[in-house]
């Protein structure tokens, strides 16, 4: 069972990404490949598995202070300044006031959630206890966020344990999805643990490949000579392939597994310190451009947001490699970045249009500030980018964008004369939604765009004043000197609010989410 505590890796770390520091494992299939679950199986015979359904959609915010308090005292005391109390009213005035569901993604939503799932751990286990079952002992239950494990002497135990724990789920208005139970006797494996134990197998061979130095220092690997990489990608491509056909599963069951891999054998590749000669440089590419083009085929097929970080990172890592140590091959390296990164945007922005997404994904987003690391020599295409984001017909071409696709779509086309028309109808769309500001003071996304387009050098003094002069008169403050508004103005860009629209480091803000421990 999860829990928080000081991590002697985080104090140490070169960024700090968290206020807290976590201990355990990271991703799910860390779990199924550790001590812990090999001494579970030799000590029980069975195994259920649980999944809470539409975990934090489903958490009633008041029920902090029934895991905290107790139900009965939690309800007497509902009007108490107590921190439960506070700590519910946070998370409602965080989702618009509701008390059904906590927003997804926030740090303090993961720490929300533990506190109501220990609870439920508790109360199970003691229940348990007064039939004369002990944690450890007849059973063991081990839990990853909302994914529940029982490990169990008996069938009979495993199915009064489960009984046990949907109990005590219920009593906190959470529920199980019938559909994802499961019950695995010795030897306990999945379709998913068998896919990624086969697919790290053909991962050591291709590294035994790409490596010349693979079996005996793993730390710092050098290239070897390769003569058909086009060969070497398709048969493992292939490989990959088969074993998801034979396993029944998918490319999403190990993308997100191969891709933190790739990144790690690239990273460990590009810390060679030592100037490179010219035959070397030939090796360098090579593998480098097998390494971008599985990076790119596994992160086009099954993309995730925390892919999408990693295949960042290592694509921004490999770039500034190829600049700084391989002169005659970097231009090449660039462009495989370029072609590769444009086929998958095109990819999702045909999966946006048949899908009638609103919203830009976030991994498409990444993805974009990746091909701006090259510069403005290779800028997409203005049509691929109007796709992308989805301008609509009519005057209001972007009046369903959520704030997240005004100022990224602002970050990525600048003032670039190749985006003219993209540009307008992203003014224009600004300018109608700062026109009113009656809910400025309630609205954070209202709030944040009106204070990143201030901030921003591409917006415009004329209508930066426009904004100032309905903020001011919103909020009915005194008339402002005209010296004032243009020292404003003059300090604003130096101020960045939620975009730093020209001091961002891609490879520093990269390197800050990998350290993120993410689930």
């Amino acid at each position: 069972m999860g829990q928080v505590s000081t991590s002697d890796v985080d104090r140490l770390s070169r960024y700090n990404p968290s206020y807290f520091s976590y201990r355990g494992f990271t991703r799910l299939y860390r779990f199924f490949s550790s001590d812990d679950f090999v001494n579970l199986e030799k000590q029980y015979n069975t195994l259920r598995t649980l999944d809470v359904s539409r975990c934090f959609d489903s958490i009633y915010t008041h029920s902090i202070a029934w895991a905290l308090l107790g139900k009965s005292i939690a309800k007497e005391s509902k009007n108490d300044a107590t921190s439960a109390m506070e700590f519910d009213d946070l998370m409602m005035h965080v989702n618009h006031g509701e008390t059904n569901g906590i927003v997804i993604g926030p740090e303090i939503s993961r720490i929300f959630a533990e506190v109501i799932f220990q609870t439920v751990d508790l109360i199970a286990i003691r229940r348990l206890e007064s039939r004369n079952y002990r944690h450890g002992n007849e059973y063991s239950i081990r839990r990853y966020v909302d994914d529940v494990f029982i490990f169990a002497d008996s069938e009979a135990i495993a199915e009064q344990v489960r009984d046990s724990y949907l109990d005590a789920l219920a009593e906190f208005n959470l529920y199980s999805n019938p559909h994802k139970m499961t019950a695995i006797q010795r030897p306990f494996t999945t379709s998913k643990t068998v896919i990624i134990d086969k697919a790290r197998t053909q991962l050591e061979s291709l590294s035994m490949q790409l490596f010349d130095n693979y079996a005996q220092d793993r730390s710092r690997l050098r290239p070897a000579n390769i003569w058909r990489s086009d060969r070497v990608t398709t048969d493992f491509l292939t490989a990959i392939k088969s074993i998801c056909v034979e396993a029944e599963g998918d490319y999403h069951d190990l993308s997100s597994y191969l891709i933190s891999a790739l990144c790690d054998r690239a990273k460990r590749l590009i810390s060679h310190r030592k100037a490179v000669d010219e035959q070397e440089e030939k090796k360098y590419h090579t593998v480098i451009s097998i390494l971008l083009r599985l990076l790119f085929f596994f992160y086009t097929v099954a993309p995730t947001v925390n892919a999408s970080y990693r295949m960042a990172l290592a694509v921004t890592l490999l770039l500034r490699f190829a600049r700084r140590k391989l002169p005659r091959e970097s231009a090449g390296i660039e462009q495989i970045v370029y072609s590769e990164g444009l086929s998958c945007l095109k990819a999702q922005a045909q999966y946006k249009s048949g899908a009638l997404s609103r919203f830009v994904a976030l991994e498409s987003m990444n993805l974009l500030l990746v091909i701006r690391e090259l510069g403005d020599s290779y800028l997409i295409p203005p049509q691929l980018a109007e796709d992308l984001f989805g301008l609509g017909p009519g005057p209001e071409r972007c009046a369903e964008w959520c704030y997240f696709d005004i100022v990224g779509c602002m970050f990525y086309i600048q003032d670039r004369p190749e985006y003219a028309s993209l540009r307008t109808a992203l003014e224009a769309e600004v300018d109608r939604r700062l026109s009113d500001l009656s809910d400025v003071a309630r609205s954070a996304e209202k709030a944040y765009l009106l204070l990143d387009m201030l901030t921003s050098p591409y917006a415009g003094e004329a209508r930066k004043r426009v904004w100032i002069e309905g903020f001011r008169s919103q909020f009915s403050l005194p008339a402002y000197s005209a010296t004032e508004v243009q020292e404003f103005l003059s300090q604003s860009t130096k101020s960045p609010w939620f975009i730093n629209w020209e001091g961002v480091d891609m490879l520093t803000m990269l390197q800050k989410k990998e350290f993120v421990r993410v689930y």
